[in-house]
């Protein structure tokens, strides 16, 4: 597991002893970092002075005799170039088919950087910079599918969706809510593809919206929702399924599935929210964090969540579907 620790450390830690293997220097001190989609081993990070660097984590094998040997490193991806973000609440960040695409809100500023023909191993171009003056502030940003379009997310509720392949400019095509009057968000995360977002309230109340055509135009709509026993500290999406983990502000974990909408475990961590989870590649662990000198692992075994009554005698409504 790679850890990034704020004063610049890289750790890599072995979760079957829990003993840190291997620590490299980014030689920075870090903000932020996330996971830059659609890849599973490129992060983006972000350093005190609000820079933009992009790392990739590897794992080469070697064999000594008959005895394999994984080792770790983290190398960066694009020449030790960094880029200036400015001041910002959020940001995202998506690289696909040699366009990196990244999008920062402060308030009611939106900006957009597109760096296009950005090759592995050579140093950023020269970015198109969008700076886009909204109605209303946000707090999230989260970048769509292909980056065709992002969300622009509020804690009280608020929600727009922007196309961003517009041939003039990028432009607001929905604006609503995903929290009824009484109660406000408290987590917000894409699911698998960023087609999808999962959204938590104060109630507990967990759902899932795609983007749809109604009668009235491209909406976002909701789904399906479940209820979590208590009120959600954290969403934490599977890498590569359309599973979740919610962790309750009670120490409960809850394992649910959209598509067979289903909960499927529930595990007690005798804890409060923790500072950090995720589920691995292969959605078999949970590793949880809950404070800076401990470190919780769940094993998970889940290996077919699609399967229920209802996906199987129900009609099923699936991502890019109109109905």
């Amino acid at each position: 597991m790679l850890r990034l620790v704020a004063d610049g450390r890289a750790e890599f830690i072995d979760l079957n002893t829990g003993a840190v293997a291997n620590t490299e220097a980014l030689d920075v001190a870090i903000r932020s970092a996330r996971r830059v989609e659609p890849e599973s081993s490129l992060y983006a990070v972000v350093d005190t002075a609000n820079r933009l660097g992009l790392y990739r984590a590897s794992y080469p094998i070697s064999f000594v005799g008959e005895r394999r040997q994984i080792a770790s490193q983290l190398d960066s991806e694009f020449a030790d170039s960094w880029t200036p973000l400015g001041t910002f609440t959020d940001f995202d960040v998506y690289y696909q088919d040699y366009q990196l695409t990244v999008a920062s809100i402060h308030g009611r500023e939106l900006t957009l950087r597109e760096f296009p023909d950005t090759e592995y191993g050579f140093p950023f171009a020269s970015p198109v910079v969008r700076n886009i003056e909204l109605e209303r502030g946000y707090d999230r940003v989260v970048i769509g599918s292909q980056s065709a379009w992002l969300y622009l997310i509020s804690y009280s509720g608020a929600v727009a969706m922007m196309d961003l392949r517009s041939s003039r400019s990028p432009a607001v095509i929905y604006s609503g809510t995903l929290t009824t009057p009484d109660e406000h968000l408290v987590a917000v995360e894409p699911l698998l593809g960023r087609f999808s977002l999962l959204s938590a309230d104060s109630a507990g109340l967990i759902s899932q919206w795609f983007p749809a055509r109604t009668d009235s135009g491209r909406e976002l709509v909701k789904v399906r929702s479940f209820q979590n026993p208590s009120p959600v500290s954290r969403l934490v999406p599977e890498l590569r399924r359309k599973g979740f983990v919610a962790h309750g502000s009670d120490g409960q974990l809850n394992l649910y599935y959209t598509t067979s909408h289903r909960l499927l475990a529930t595990a007690s961590t005798h804890s409060g929210a923790p500072l950090f989870a995720a589920i691995a590649p292969r959605a078999d662990l949970l590793v949880t964090l809950p404070d800076q000198q401990t470190l919780t692992t769940h094993e998970i075994s889940n290996e077919h969540p699609e399967i229920s009554f209802s996906a199987l005698w129900s009609k099923i409504w699936y991502e890019g579907y109109q109905e």
